[in-house]
């Protein structure tokens, strides 16, 4: 959908780019409850683009709060419980998923190849 971003981010990130997925995210008042993404192999950037009420929305990861500044990223591990809060006005944001710099090229391949098997990518 997103032909531009995607070949400007592989070409920053190159092969560290992970199978999960690049979207552009807006989140309305209100946020995602408390949870896990159970994924170790991969990290998530955030980089919102606007934030219409800045000190109003962000993330808690591990419970640490981390508000959304405008093209300002914030780069977690979904493994640990998180969740998103936001209190007024609409957030439009980058999400980016990558593999975790720990993975050798190996191990990339071998969940690559078990998402490959398990979801028709």
């Amino acid at each position: 959908m997103l032909p531009k971003t995607y070949n400007i981010i592989r070409d920053i990130v190159g092969e560290r780019l992970g199978p999960r997925h690049i979207a552009i995210a807006r989140q309305g008042e209100g946020g995602i409850p408390l949870h896990s993404d159970l994924v170790n192999c991969m990290l998530t950037l955030h980089l919102p683009f606007s934030v219409s009420e800045e000190g109003k929305a962000g993330i808690i990861v591990n419970g640490t709060k981390i508000l959304w500044e405008e093209n300002v990223p914030i780069v977690f591990d979904t493994t640990f419980e998180h969740e998103t809060f936001n209190e007024g006005g609409e957030v439009i944001m980058l999400l980016v998923d990558f593999w975790h710099p720990g993975l050798e090229r190996e191990e990339r391949e071998a969940v690559r190849e078990y998402w490959r098997m398990n979801s028709g990518i």
